[in-house]
């Protein structure tokens, strides 16, 4: 006998600071959270200068800075997505640039990208405000 495998629907809300996936499963609702680990207002020892200088080359910080914020924003887009990949449809809503971000690393992937449904603006919402958008977003 063969087993029918559920079809996964989410909607995953993201900001700079977490990912909150809203997952259907047939008719069961899961609620799961990624923080992304990005360290926004990290200080870095001998912040006080803009740049530092070593025998013949100079140290920016505001570039160091920079790329370590790229970095923590890739990898915690790469969980991001790996989590999408369980999904066979999905929406991405959010107040921040992080969704524009995502939408762009999704793209690169196309199998992924096949299943993206939307991507749509939202303000900060609580949980149950996210719930009550992704159940009216797939009733649609």
């Amino acid at each position: 006998m063969k087993t029918l495998e559920l079809e996964r629907k989410s909607g995953v809300w993201i900001d700079k600071h977490k990912a909150i996936f809203l997952s259907f499963i047939g008719n069961e609702f899961k609620i799961k959270t990624i923080e992304s680990g990005i360290e926004t207002r990290e200080r870095v020892e001998g912040e006080k200068n803009r740049s530092g200088r070593f025998g013949h080359q100079s140290l920016d910080t505001e570039k160091s800075k920079e790329n370590r914020l790229n970095e923590q924003s890739k990898v915690f887009l790469k969980k991001v997505m790996d989590e999408l990949a369980q999904s066979d449809e999905f929406v991405i809503f959010g107040p921040s640039t992080m969704k524009l971000s995502l939408a762009k690393a999704i793209k690169e992937k196309p199998l992924l990208n096949s299943h993206l449904l939307g991507l749509e603006d939202a303000d900060d919402m609580t949980e149950n405000q996210m719930s009550a958008w992704v159940k009216d977003y797939f009733k649609k």
